[in-house]
């Protein structure tokens, strides 16, 4: 009952910032501690990426907010980082991705896709 109760504590913290030394402090848990139930608990590891991904996504949305705001304040920096970043035309050249490896090559890399649906 303990661990169920303290893993909630620390993946709440998880999903509000997606940072485990940070989610830990604030619940009162080990690191250590965390590390091993992800090893052992696998229902755990899959709460644990689902928190952790929706963590990312809060931090997402504020930064993506504050962007925004700066645009909206005739940041050039800002517009400039906003249209290279969503308007193929202002897009620049990207190095490739070293997860986007061909799938006949041996020394292929794959990637992990996981998808969550927001609430």
């Amino acid at each position: 009952m303990k661990k169920k109760r303290l893993a909630k504590k620390f993946l709440e913290h998880l999903t509000n910032i997606p940072n485990v030394s940070n989610a830990c402090e604030r619940s009162g848990i080990a690191r250590n501690t965390i590390y091993t139930w992800l090893k052992e608990d696998p229902e755990f590891k899959i709460e644990f990426n689902i928190a952790y991904l929706k963590g990312i996504d809060v931090i997402c949305d504020l930064v993506e907010g504050k962007l925004l705001t700066q645009v909206s304040q005739n940041s050039f920096r800002a517009i400039k980082h906003w249209l290279e970043n969503n308007h193929p035309r202002y897009r620049k050249p990207r190095p490739r991705n070293i997860f986007d490896t061909n799938e006949d090559d041996d020394d292929s890399i794959s990637g992990i896709t996981v998808t969550v649906e927001r609430e």
